[in-house]
This record gives structure tokens, sequence and C-alpha cells, in this order.
């Protein structure tokens, strides 16, 4: 059942990521969070979120059990389009339908196909920002893409 009695918060005023986990904790624990039967934690990939979610769950007294984390399909959706934009040997229509095929495959569940994708690109080239692309789907991947 989803929790109604009070609107999400986004305030780009906050002192940082800290403050920002603080008052999802105070959030959590008016809710009496640990009583709930599935906890689905959302956001982008960035790592900096990633790594204060098991304090974050520890603290509101959660089991690991109960815990699930997604990244957004708007947010991983983004990136073919970045790794298509590093082709600088690709016309346009390619480009683009690489990026529509990938985030397919994203859609769809199949992140795995996507590392693939990505990794076939990386063969034989030391291109920092390609690497970088496909380390965020690597990373990520304990966590459904949709």
């Amino acid at each position: 059942m989803k929790e109604r009695t009070f609107a999400p918060f986004i305030d780009g005023t906050l002192k940082g990521p800290n403050v920002t986990f603080a008052l999802i904790r105070h959030y959590l624990s008016k809710l009496d969070i640990s009583k709930a039967d599935k906890i689905l934690f959302v956001a982008d990939g960035a790592g900096w979120i990633w790594t204060r979610v098991p304090a974050l769950m520890t603290s509101s007294g959660l089991r690991p059990s109960q815990c699930y984390e997604l990244i957004d399909f708007y947010h991983a959706a983004e990136h073919p389009g970045e790794v298509a934009d590093l082709q600088k040997d690709w016309k346009k229509a390619k480009k683009k339908r690489w990026i529509n095929k990938n985030r397919s495959l994203l859609k769809k569940g199949n992140a795995d196909k996507v590392i693939n994708s990505i990794d076939e690109l990386c063969k034989g080239k030391r291109i920092k920002n390609l690497r970088r692309e496909l380390n965020y789907f690597i990373t990520g991947q304990s966590r459904v893409l949709i």
C-alpha cells in the first residue's frame, strides 16, 4: 500500500546528500517504515545515493529482505544517448537506431544486453567516457532497470 498522507519532497536547497538522507530518515521514522512488507528505493544511478541506502535501511530498522532497489528507466535511458554521442563516425540515423534499440532493451529489463552492446563498442578503444557509460550499467545491474 502506498503512503499518501504527505507529499514527496523535491528541494534543491538542501545542504548536501547527508542532510537529504537525514530528512528521508526522519520521514521514514514517522511512517514507522519497519512494519512495511516491502520497500522500494528508486533513484538514478548516482553512486552517492546508493552508497547511503544501506545505512538508511539499517537506521530505519529495515531488513534486507524487505528492501528493493531500482534505477528508474528515465535516468537509465539517458545513457544510450550518451554512448551514441561518443560515436563520432556514426551518422545521425545510426545513432538514433542504436539508442532506440538499447532503450527498448532496458524497458524489457535486458540491461545485460545493453552492457554487451556497449562492451562491443569498447573493444580495442581507450575511450574513458565510453567506459564510464559501460560502468554505469555494470554497477547498476544489481538493481532492476525499468
